[in-house]
């Protein structure tokens, strides 16, 4: 939570980068891999579909604590690092941003939704399949996983809405800039795009498309394995 690890940056510092640090260091002394998730915030937001080398200009505590996590665990040579930015079925204990979504416009409440704040998501499930394919190429240091189009929170709000038949009109289009000012919110980048040349070019895909993820996760909504994980309290 990027309001709670401006809050409380020491255990923010813990839980980012200490605990994987540790990890990291852990695997390296017993010869295995260590899988590291980072994020797609670690930039200033002024370009679009950011590399993996590009530099990081992290403006809040939560990218900074990321961008140490990735520093450190980069010294390990058996370490992959994935940036990101997901979607799906979480647990109950954590519901995702599009549980809220979908959840919200079921019960019938408008939500209030960025439409200057960018990304290119991908459903965890696909997320999943991509990072066993990557370890198995023995592919080490950073790499990005992300769909293809760049689109708005809200833009993403809607097609999601549309795919599940519920009322996107209750979806209300704001603007992260007067939203901050008002309540008072930690800078973050509007612009959180990620290039995926490398990923495709490494397992020979062509498109990575937000269409067709939004399309599983509808066709996936009552299957056993996606109703037990909506369980877990």
């Amino acid at each position: 939570n990027i309001e709670e690890c401006e809050k409380n940056k020491k255990k923010a510092k813990k839980i980012n980068v200490d605990i994987p640090n540790n990890l990291a260091k852990i695997c390296n002394e017993i010869g295995i891999k260590f899988l590291f998730l980072s994020s797609d915030h670690l930039f200033d937001g002024k370009k679009n579909f950011y590399k993996e080398t590009d530099n990081v200009v992290p403006l809040n505590y939560y990218a900074k604590t990321k961008v140490e996590a990735e520093k450190e665990i980069l010294k390990y040579k058996n370490s992959l690092i994935v940036r990101t930015n997901f979607f799906g079925f979480g647990p109950l204990y954590r519901k995702s941003y599009s549980d809220w979504i979908i959840e919200s416009l079921t019960k019938g409440d408008n939500i209030n939704v960025f439409n200057d704040v960018y990304f290119n998501p991908v459903n965890i499930i696909d997320l999943l399949d991509y990072l066993m394919k990557i370890l198995k190429k023995n592919v080490f240091g950073v790499i990005n996983v992300s769909s293809d189009k760049k689109l708005s929170k809200y833009q993403f709000a809607v097609k999601l809405a549309k795919k599940f038949k519920l009322n996107y009109k209750l979806i209300i289009p704001t603007s992260f800039s007067k939203l901050r000012k008002k309540n008072k919110l930690v800078i973050r980048p509007k612009n959180m795009t990620l290039s995926n040349k490398k990923l495709k070019q490494l397992l020979r895909i062509k498109h990575i498309d937000i269409d067709n993820m939004i399309n599983s996760l509808y066709l996936s909504k009552l299957s056993d394995h996606i109703l037990s994980i909506k369980k877990i309290k």
